[in-house]
């Protein structure tokens, strides 16, 4: 789809934003797609001062098509600019999908990495051994919001994967630029690859990460992160059976810790922890913002597994950013940008004032004392009881009923809801819950057993975002 074949079907996309617009489950402080499908967030970055935030695109379905990448900007997390499309899937590299990347600062200009997904037009091909090139497209941007040309930087690879390779994450280290690639190998395992390069533009093989056992057929949108310096692998790994406390969804995601040494290409895996314990979480990507501060960001989604959302003009949505750091004992912990106080506009003082407002609110619960029996809107379930944290949705029909996980203490809640989400930080971030969910009221209410807690409930506003304006570039 390159931007003229966009222009000519925009009367598509702009019945799809009406239709959003007219959703009761539109998001209020989430970014989505005004029209239309979202998956990955790609290219994550703060260039002079704004924040890009661009994501897998399909602007004329609500299901999986072909993909471009949208874009949004802000300044400030709160206050929001939608762009025309980012980039197009225009070339025969990436006729089938401009694919999830990532992006790198570099000469006071933003050089981006994605992958070009090409299929072969024939059904004799499976497109896991044969049948597809998946290559790493380069563009350059002086703005973040145009660019002249792509350039072709890998198309071969070596011989011992398949033609599952893509989700290109750059990062610079020791002067060095590394970029790790998800992959499947031949024997149907999945890996990461990692190359090398002086300049960004010719980029040479280095080596590989994979697990001494076998740990799913493919690794989606890898990145590699050091935190207060120590690395993690975040990985969206695919095959992996589920279990009664882990590995609860279709696909996961989540982190290695790990001892590595780039430039001697050596490396220890570790545990590999989940980073969210809820039905929606996947493809999360970090980048370092001008603060220094690593933030993540995940598609509030799953891919391949049909939940029956209750769409209408937008289908999915990606979470809100979250700072990481690292604990004492090496946990990574996630916590809500300190920015989103902002959003705050009322403090509610009572759980019976609820019903005087929508459903966006925080609410935080502390001093829970290892004890907890909630209900909300009689519709969702959460518990703990026995060392083990219940999230459990009384009404199956979209498919969502329960995940449960081993928790050694509960002390905190701190619940962000919007109109049809909920994200959940567990103990001050050990663990996170991120689930899309639709109750029947339009605001909510709790039941809860505890006899002693503190409590502190906000209502929020939602975000300011200047549409772009449609009419004006179809008519230029």
């Amino acid at each position: 789809m390159n931007k003229l074949e966009f222009l000519k079907n925009i009367e598509i996309f702009k019945k799809l934003r009406k239709d959003s617009l007219n959703n009761p489950n539109r998001l209020n402080y989430h970014l989505m797609a005004m029209g239309g499908w979202l998956n990955d967030p790609n290219g994550l970055c703060q260039f002079n001062g704004i924040n890009h935030i661009y994501f897998q695109h399909s602007p004329f379905s609500l299901g999986w098509d072909n993909k471009i990448w949208g874009h949004y900007s802000s300044k400030d997390w709160i206050n929001y600019e939608e762009h025309q499309p980012f980039i197009f899937s225009d070339i025969l590299e990436d006729k089938d999908g401009a694919y999830s990347g990532s992006a790198i600062k570099k000469d006071g200009k933003i050089h981006y990495f994605y992958t070009g997904n090409h299929k072969f037009n024939d059904k004799k091909y499976n497109y896991d051994y044969e049948g597809r090139i998946q290559s790493v497209i380069k563009v350059t941007s002086n703005d973040g919001n145009t660019f002249e040309s792509k350039k072709i930087i890998l198309k071969e690879y070596p011989n011992f994967v398949s033609v599952h390779i893509r989700d290109p994450k750059v990062f610079l280290e020791n002067g060095i630029y590394y970029m790790v690639l998800g992959a499947k190998n031949n024997e149907g395992k999945g890996i990461a690859l990692i190359y090398k390069s002086k300049d960004l533009e010719e980029w040479d093989y280095h080596f590989k990460i994979e697990s001494k056992s076998y740990f799913g057929y493919m690794w989606e949108c890898p990145d590699l992160v050091k935190i207060q310096d120590k690395w993690f692998l975040f990985i969206s790994p695919q095959g992996i059976l589920n279990q009664e406390f882990n590995f609860q969804n279709k696909y996961q995601v989540g982190y290695f810790n790990l001892d590595l040494d780039l430039e001697n290409k050596t490396y220890q895996l570790k545990e590999f922890i989940e980073i969210d314990k809820g039905f929606d979480f996947y493809a999360s990507q970090s980048f370092v913002d001008e603060k220094d501060r690593n933030i993540l960001i995940a598609w509030m989604g799953m891919a391949d597994f049909a939940y029956q959302d209750e769409v209408q003009g937008f289908n999915h949505c990606l979470t809100i950013p979250r700072e990481l750091s690292v604990n004492k004992y090496g946990h990574l912990i996630q916590k809500p940008l300190v920015e989103f106080l902002n959003l705050r506009e009322k403090e509610i003082l009572d759980f019976k004032d609820l019903k005087n407002y929508n459903k966006s609110v925080e609410v935080i619960l502390s001093d829970l004392d290892n004890e907890l029996d909630l209900v909300i809107n009689d519709e969702l379930i959460i518990k703990y009881e026995m060392g083990i944290f219940y999230f459990e949705f009384k009404n199956k029909k979209t498919n969502r009923d329960i995940r449960k996980f081993k928790l050694d203490k509960l002390d905190s809640l701190h619940f962000y809801f919007d109109s049809s989400s909920v994200e959940i930080f567990i103990n001050d971030g050990i663990y996170t819950i991120s689930s899309r969910c639709y109750f029947k009221e339009n605001y909510l209410f709790f039941l809860i057993n505890n006899l002693e807690y503190n409590y502190k409930i906000f209502k929020l506003k939602n975000f300011n975002i200047i549409e772009f304006n449609y009419e004006q570039e179809n008519n230029n």
